[in-house]
C-alpha cells in the first residue's frame, strides 16, 4: 500500500489541452501517486472522467505542482450514513521528478510527525 499523508489545500481540476473551465476541490490526503477528495467530483460536466490537468501547492508555499491526472471512484464517508461511491481521487500521471520529489519529502515528513 502506497502511503498517503493529511492534505489540506485547494486542488484546481481542468481538462488537458487549451483554455477550458476549471473546477477547485479540497484535498484531504496525498500520496506519491494520488490525491484523496474530501467530497468528490460532481458528476457533471462529463469532461471530468477524462484526462485532466490538476494544479495544487504543498503546505509552506513553494512552487505549484501541475501534472496530469485522471479521476477514480472511491468510497467516501465510509462506515457512516454518508458513505456512497463517488469520483473521489485523483491519480496523479506526469508529475515531474522535481515536485514529484517534493510530494515524497512531504509524505515522508508528516508520516513522521504523526
Amino acid at each position: 500500500m502506497v502511503p498517503m499523508a493529511p492534505l489540506h489545500v485547494p486542488i484546481e481540476i481542468r481538462p488537458t489541452g487549451g483554455p477550458a473551465p476549471r473546477v477547485f476541490r479540497l484535498a484531504r490526503a496525498l500520496s506519491p501517486v494520488r490525491v484523496w477528495l474530501v467530497d468528490g467530483l460532481p458528476d457533471d460536466p462529463s469532461w471530468l472522467r477524462g484526462p485532466l490537468l490538476v494544479r495544487f501547492v504543498l503546505p509552506g508555499g513553494g512552487e505549484v505542482v501541475e501534472c496530469g491526472a485522471r479521476a477514480r471512484e472511491i468510497v467516501l464517508h465510509e462506515g457512516t450514513p454518508f458513505e456512497r461511491g463517488a469520483l473521489g481521487a485523483l491519480e496523479l500521471d506526469g508529475v515531474p521528478s522535481d515536485a514529484a520529489k517534493r510530494i515524497e519529502s512531504y509524505v515522508e515528513e508528516r508520516l513522521q510527525q504523526a
